[in-house]
């Protein structure tokens, strides 16, 4: 028996990160996907339980990230990006780097744990089952949304543009300088790797294109300096 007019859901953040291209790394190698996916979902979860006010639902090759507390999410995406972005700067050879993006957005969320009796008592029963559900309309704007993120970026969805502090439609999470300059030039090197082996990666040269595009869109962004912009084209 379920009865939904007993859940309640709350207004909150929610951000959607992933794996880009995890289909076609599957179709390559088990090892290198269960790599790649176990190295990101470690990040998330540690990221999470430093921050206890953000919950963290691990999906596959991906997690959504929420909180009504939209400093807690950033310093969660801006830990999540750091460290698979310090990975990715360090790690030889290309065929063993992965690239992530996200998005945000905010609106009405139900937890699994706030299942009750009331609401389906089979599964209210079953703490360890309920605790991985989340219900809400902004899992799918965060999670559609994605595709407009830029590699190793994080899109904002219209309904997180908010005044008190997402604005625009990126948000960045990269205040470093050199690690910015660092990770676009790893970025571009990553792609013109790709670039020589989209047959085998399966990747259309356009769509990699597109994805130097968005790097340089979002990395050289205006608080950058004018010497900081030049530093970056350089590099491209």
């Amino acid at each position: 028996m379920v009865d939904t007019s007993n859940f309640s859901p709350n207004d909150s953040y929610v951000c959607w990160v992933d794996i880009m291209g995890t289909k076609s790394i599957m179709e390559e190698s088990f090892e290198k996907a269960a790599n790649f996916i176990l190295r990101f979902h470690l990040a998330c979860t540690e990221a999470a339980k430093e921050n206890r006010d953000v919950r963290c639902y691990p999906l596959m090759d991906g997690a959504f990230l929420t909180t009504n507390k939209i400093e807690k999410l950033k310093k969660v995406i801006n830990t999540i990006f750091q460290r698979l972005s310090a990975y990715f700067i360090d790690t030889d050879p290309c065929n063993h780097l992965f690239v992530i993006r996200g998005s945000i957005a905010k609106g009405e969320l139900a937890h699994g744990e706030e299942i009750t009796t009331e609401v389906c008592k089979e599964i209210a029963s079953n703490n360890d089952y309920k605790k991985n559900l989340l219900f809400g309309l902004p899992m799918i704007q965060a999670f559609k949304a994605e595709e407009d993120a830029p590699p190793f970026g994080v899109f904002i969805h219209e309904s997180a543009r908010k005044t008190d502090g997402l604005k625009g439609r990126y948000y960045n999470w990269c205040s470093d300088n050199e690690m910015r300059t660092a990770l676009t030039e790893r970025l571009h090197l990553y792609f013109s790797w790709c670039r020589l082996h989209s047959p085998y990666l399966r990747l259309d040269k356009t769509k990699i294109s597109h994805y130097e595009e968005l790097v340089d869109d979002y990395f050289s962004n205006s608080s950058m300096s004018i010497k900081d912009f030049r530093s970056i084209n350089k590099m491209a």
